[in-house]
């Protein structure tokens, strides 16, 4: 037979545990918040940027006018697709493609060329353009850059 006290102890012991489990519950479970507890625990978190997310292809050419030129736009106007991003895949023909790892240096080379030639080619007036203008222009060489990977991706590929 268990005496007051021990019964006392048990209850005690009983109450302390199930604070214990509302305390971790409210911390970790209900109350889980990844920022605060990162902040919490002296980590920052930071959201990459389009310029951290640039593939080496381009962050290698930061020194060449083209790449000067989507930096600085995309600094003015805070717009990710300022700078060149190429998409790893495409539709033809109602198929989905996406470039694989072997192809992947030579199509990413495909975009850049692309990309370059449609800026040196629309770009004469660029010191006249607003930032508008120059996202714009920007917006259109993405567009002839994945269109020159994508060809030239059928053409090694045989996709009609």
């Amino acid at each position: 037979m268990l005496t007051s006290e021990v019964r006392r102890e048990m209850i005690a012991v009983a109450l302390e545990a199930n604070e214990a489990a509302a305390a971790y519950r409210d911390r970790y479970v209900t109350g889980l918040n990844i920022a605060t507890n990162a902040l919490y625990e002296g980590v920052y978190l930071a959201m990459p940027t389009a310029m951290d997310k640039l593939d080496s292809t381009f962050k290698e050419d930061s020194d060449q006018r083209y790449m000067q030129q989507a930096t600085a736009v995309w600094e003015a106007t805070g717009d990710d697709a300022a700078l060149p991003h190429p998409n790893t895949s495409y539709t033809s023909g109602g198929t989905t493609y996406t470039v694989g790892a072997e192809d992947m240096d030579s199509w990413m080379l495909q975009y850049k060329m692309g990309y370059q030639e449609y800026l040196m080619k629309n770009s004469s007036t660029w010191d006249a353009m607003s930032d508008a203008e120059r996202l714009e222009t920007l917006k259109r060489a993405h567009t002839a850059g994945h269109n020159a990977a994508k060809a030239w991706h059928m053409q090694l590929h045989r996709i009609e």
